[in-house]
């Protein structure tokens, strides 16, 4: 509804195929594009046939230019596919609650959300962040555990942080970024979390 009445003289057909192409492509590998924008133009047959029409990429230009002036401020390159990243990660935060930041090592993932939080504080959007490494502790160390001498629940790192988060009386965007490999030891407790649910639940039964 609201692209439309953003752009009134636009076709629903062009802006629908735009919302599914720009919200979906930063969550789909490069080698999985092709199958996609197969399905994409057998769903709208204007976009081979037409292609004149094809609305292009719809970006925050404001967003954009904030993050360009945060990687000169920090000494980086001010790539356009970097920049390009940095507004995808927005737009996703827009609609999900949890989002994976993926790549190989040194591809840019850190960087992306702390110059994407700079640039969202020069807007005036002010946002907590809080930075975890999942694999510089024990799982028990992350979440918490029950101690086996005196009975009682003691809590992690991240069960800790969210609860202090969780405390903070203002409205303003909070982050935990847990920046490190993936591993299967504490993510699948992070489940209940990144579902509806939006829940983390503890041995303690909390």
């Amino acid at each position: 509804g609201s692209f439309k009445r953003a752009e009134p003289d636009l076709a629903e057909e062009a802006l629908l195929m735009r919302a599914l192409r720009d919200f979906n492509i930063p969550k789909i590998v490069r080698e999985d594009e092709v199958v996609f924008f197969g399905l994409l133009g057998d769903l709208f047959p204007f976009c081979q046939n037409k292609p004149r029409i094809i609305p292009e990429r719809n970006m925050d230009k404001q967003l954009l230019g904030f993050c360009e002036e945060v990687c000169q401020k920090n000494g980086n390159d001010p790539d356009e596919i970097f920049l390009l990243k940095c507004v995808q990660f927005e737009e996703l935060l827009a609609i999900r609650h949890c989002v994976f930041l993926m790549g190989p090592p040194a591809a840019g993932k850190t960087q992306c959300w702390k110059t994407l939080s700079q640039a969202r504080a020069i807007r005036g959007d002010i946002t907590k962040v809080t930075d975890v490494n999942p694999k510089s502790i024990k799982t028990e160390e992350l979440y918490g555990f029950i101690s086996m001498a005196t009975r009682e629940w003691k809590d992690g790192l991240l069960s800790s942080i969210m609860r202090n988060v969780g405390a903070i009386p203002d409205e303003n965007p909070k982050w935990i970024m847990l920046d490190g490999d993936l591993d299967a030891n504490w993510i699948e407790s992070m489940n209940s979390v990144m579902d509806d649910n939006r829940m983390l639940t503890l041995a303690s039964n909390e």
